[in-house]
């Protein structure tokens, strides 16, 4: 299984119902690739004036014969509709694991561009981080944010401030479950809603595990979690909010609805307010 980026003219794109998952389509190539083959993932870009990543589809099948305007028959299957979100050619050069990538230099146009495994992953991810709805489809491939490149003139925010002591203490584990999980709220916190923007359509959140990791035994499922923003984490390590029910919290003598698209364990809860709830430790993991 190989990746590839398979441009098409603007106006192959006029008709955004063709567009959709399980569709059988056929495209042509003057020449065709040497080891394109049934089964391989193909990213459906736009090319100039559009210049974005606009959706995902797999490879069915290679003709053989030529038509009759000899040129080279393929056909694919859409995994996806038209993106909600098309992923410009300004946001993909950010990233250095494809900066090599050939679709992404000038030069003479062609249909099939080849990408390395490395590079087809990476571009998957970064189509998935501005559409969420989208990282389902190849499920074999890591939810991971590629690393981006660092402009010079951001060198001077790398430098960590003055620091203080703090006894907070937390284990991170950023995995694939969490990953899905903050995704599936778009990066909002489901407490306040807020999302931090990091540039370029990224965003960032943080996972709270609500019996906390470690030596409270909690476990790194979903219904251990709640995706939160670095403010309302640290309410939670410190055991400021208490738990009303799966849906609601209290915050002194506030209450606050929880944004709820996955269920939450009731074991985890009662935990969390038995053991965590008040003021009265400064040592938390999770």
């Amino acid at each position: 299984m190989r990746y590839w980026v398979v441009k098409g003219k603007p106006w192959n794109f006029e008709e955004p119902k063709f567009y959709r998952p399980r569709r059988r389509d056929t495209w042509w190539t003057a020449k065709p690739p040497k080891f394109l083959a049934k089964g391989d993932r193909l990213f459906i870009w736009k090319s100039s004036p559009g210049l974005c990543l606009v959706a995902l589809a797999e490879l069915a099948k290679v003709h053989k014969e030529r038509d009759s305007n000899g040129k080279n028959r393929f056909d694919l299957i859409y995994r996806t509709k038209l993106l909600d979100n098309p992923v410009a050619i300004e946001s993909l050069r950010q990233y250095m694991s494809i900066a090599d990538a050939s679709f992404l230099k000038p030069g003479p146009f062609r249909t099939v561009y080849p990408l390395s495994y490395r590079q087809g992953k990476s571009v998957y991810q970064i189509a998935a981080s501005h559409n969420p709805d989208i990282w389902d489809v190849w499920q074999d491939i890591a939810v991971d944010e590629p690393e981006k490149r660092r402009p010079a003139s951001a060198l001077s925010l790398l430098t960590p401030p003055g620091r203080v002591k703090c006894e907070v203490m937390r284990i991170i584990r950023d995995t694939v479950q969490s990953r899905r999980l903050k995704a599936k709220y778009g990066f909002r916190c489901q407490v306040c809603d807020a999302r931090i923007e990091l540039g370029s359509g990224s965003f960032y959140a943080e996972v709270h595990h609500i019996r906390p990791l470690g030596k409270h035994k909690g476990l790194d499922e979903e219904g251990n979690m709640l995706v939160v923003c670095p403010n309302h984490h640290t309410m939670f390590d410190y055991g400021v909010p208490r738990f009303s029910s799966a849906e609601s919290i209290r915050i002194g003598r506030e209450r606050l609805r929880l944004t709820s698209k996955h269920l939450i364990d009731e074991g985890n809860i009662r935990y969390h307010n038995e053991k965590i709830y008040g003021p009265k430790r400064l040592k938390v993991e999770g």
